[in-house]
């Protein structure tokens, strides 16, 4: 979760920052512009930040000897994100 948290939380920011201020300066049809082009953006960064947790995944999954209450607390974790693994 840190890992996750530690990319996420700056894009999450700085894109509210960015959309908060341009749409008290923009009309409407422009904000809407915007708008897309801002979630192109996020669904970019949200491939990267898929292929570090993926990487990270990968690097523990090769582990023989993964601490229990890791896997346990990642089971959790899928099991409230609806994913069976």
């Amino acid at each position: 979760m840190p890992l996750i948290k530690q990319n996420r939380d700056p894009v999450e920011k700085s894109m509210v920052a960015d959309i908060e201020m341009k749409w008290q300066k923009c009309p409407d049809a422009e904000f809407q512009k915007i708008c897309y082009e801002l979630e192109d953006k996020l669904i970019l960064e949200q491939g990267k930040l898929a292929v570090k947790i993926k990487a990270e995944y990968e690097r523990f999954h090769r582990a023989k000897n993964v601490p229990w209450w890791f896997a346990l607390q990642w089971r959790k974790n899928n099991a409230k994100a609806g994913m069976i693994i």
